[in-house]
């Protein structure tokens, strides 16, 4: 789509609001650097880089990907039919794999800290109840 926007000379204004998304895919790789150079889930450098990540990816893919499909609807005869069910189309499969891949990444990112500390305090809550039931000969 982007080729043909460009051959065209269409829709650049579109293809501007659709790159975006790459500011996103860097803060989406640095996250998987940081994995892969086996940073700490709670160190706070890998911390700042997941919150910059989410907010990136709900400003620069969600934002973005609802300014393209609203345009889509309102300058729909703009286009030719052919090229506006081909942008239908791949529109409805980034529109239903970004809700699951943001979800992925909040419940990697944010629900495994809070979860983890309420876990930890459970587990140390429970090695205490099992230490008081052992007897010492």
């Amino acid at each position: 789509m982007f080729w043909w926007n460009f051959h065209n000379r269409m829709c650049i204004g579109y293809n501007v609001v659709a790159l975006m998304a790459e500011i996103n895919s860097f803060w989406l790789h640095s996250r998987k650097l940081l994995h892969m150079l086996k940073f700490d889930f709670t160190d706070t450098f890998y911390r700042a880089v997941c919150m910059i990540n989410l907010v990136t990816f709900f400003f620069c893919r969600g934002w973005s990907l609802m300014k393209i499909t609203v345009g889509m609807y309102y300058n729909k005869d703009l286009v030719p039919p052919t090229y506006y069910y081909c942008l239908c189309a791949s529109m409805f499969v980034i529109n239903s794999i970004c809700p699951v891949l943001f979800w992925r990444l909040f419940k990697n990112d944010v629900l495994r800290n809070i979860l983890g500390k309420y876990k930890k305090r459970e587990k140390g809550m429970a090695n205490g109840d099992k230490n008081m039931n052992i007897k010492h000969s």
